[in-house]
């Protein structure tokens, strides 16, 4: 009999993962900061490590509108998509969210899917394409797994 896999608690693991991306910002402030530095000296280096710095920590705080206007995302009624707009429906109700997700469909060829915005005002996209290659049992899972987003980004779930 083989041992069970032993899971590192979610604190520990929201620890790693937190070290890990203030690292990599780290790094990716360290690289852009010698760049400016090389440009403009001391400033320039100081300048540029601060706003990889803020914006690293902005991203996750824009708005969803702005995502959506950006991306060229398009708004996915349930007449167009009713068999999504239920599911959808389902996967928002059995994990406990205060509003169902509004859907909006993307002008990409690669399979994608995100979630943006709040618990109060989500917000998933999703691509044709992935829409087109999944099996509506895949599609749940990955429409669930972006439902995951929304409420560990507002600590609504452990």
């Amino acid at each position: 009999m083989e041992p069970a896999f032993e899971q590192p608690s979610a604190r520990r693991q929201h620890l790693r993962n937190l070290l890990g991306t203030a690292l990599l910002t780290a790094g990716l402030g360290l690289y852009v900061g010698l760049l400016g530095w090389l440009f403009a000296g001391m400033v320039g280096f100081v300048g540029s490590f601060l706003v990889v710095g803020v914006g690293a920590w902005s991203l996750t705080r824009v708005p969803a509108p702005w995502v959506l206007r950006g991306s060229g995302a398009r708004p996915l009624e349930g007449d167009r998509a009713p068999a999504l707009v239920g599911m959808t429906a389902v996967l928002a109700q059995r994990a406990g969210l205060p509003r169902m997700p509004r859907l909006y469909l993307l002008p990409s060829r690669e399979p994608q899917a995100m979630a943006i915005g709040g618990a109060n005002d989500p917000v998933l996209a999703v691509t044709a394409s992935l829409l087109q290659r999944l099996s509506p049992r895949e599609l749940a899972g990955v429409l669930a797994h972006e439902i995951q987003h929304v409420l560990k980004r507002h600590g609504l779930k452990n």
